[in-house]
Parts: structure tokens; C-alpha cells; sequence
């Protein structure tokens, strides 16, 4: 698997990760995008959560997704960040990942 630099935001604030949060964020995203239809070749990922609702960019490109993955990567990201240290009351949440 190519590597892959991730930063991310939590209600507007970024988010230090040491290396297993950020392998293990960067591994998920990649986890979840890879298994959504007419992705491929992946370069930047984006994924931007607000008001609970999930938009995600492949390569510049916006992913469309229906209802379930929608929701299950919705209630994945939310878990995984909610149990970083210092992060309460996730609202929102960007997740950059540029190829290295």
C-alpha cells in the first residue's frame, strides 16, 4: 500500500496524531473509500462530516454515496475520533490524506 500523509480537524481544530492515530485514521479512510463504487488510482482523499451528513472527495472528485455507507462511515469516523484525547462533542470533522 502507498503512504499516505493524513491531517485532521475536529470542530475546527486540528488535531495533533502520533503515528499509530494517524496510521490507524489513514487506514480506515482508505478502508472505506476503497470499497465505494468508481473509486480507484487514489491520491487525495477528503472527507468532510457537518450536521451529520458525509461528503467525500476522491482525487477532486465528490463521491457520491447513498444512505447506508453514508451512515456506516459516518458512525465509524464519529467513533474514532470521539475517542481522541481532548475531543468532546464532535460536530464536525475533515480528514485530508495526500498521497506521500
Amino acid at each position: 500500500m502507498s503512504k499516505f500523509t493524513a491531517k485532521m480537524k475536529v470542530n475546527s481544530h486540528e488535531v495533533e496524531m502520533n503515528e499509530f492515530v494517524n496510521s490507524f485514521v489513514t487506514n480506515v479512510v482508505l478502508g472505506a473509500v476503497n470499497s465505494l463504487k468508481g473509486v480507484s488510482d487514489i491520491s487525495t482523499v477528503i472527507v468532510n462530516i457537518e450536521n451529520r451528513e458525509v461528503y467525500i472527495n476522491v482525487n477532486d472528485k465528490e463521491v457520491p454515496l447513498t444512505p447506508f455507507p453514508e451512515q456506516f462511515i459516518l458512525n465509524t469516523l464519529i467513533g474514532l475520533v470521539s475517542s481522541l484525547k481532548g475531543v468532546t462533542d464532535v460536530k464536525s470533522v475533515e480528514i485530508r490524506l495526500n498521497k506521500a
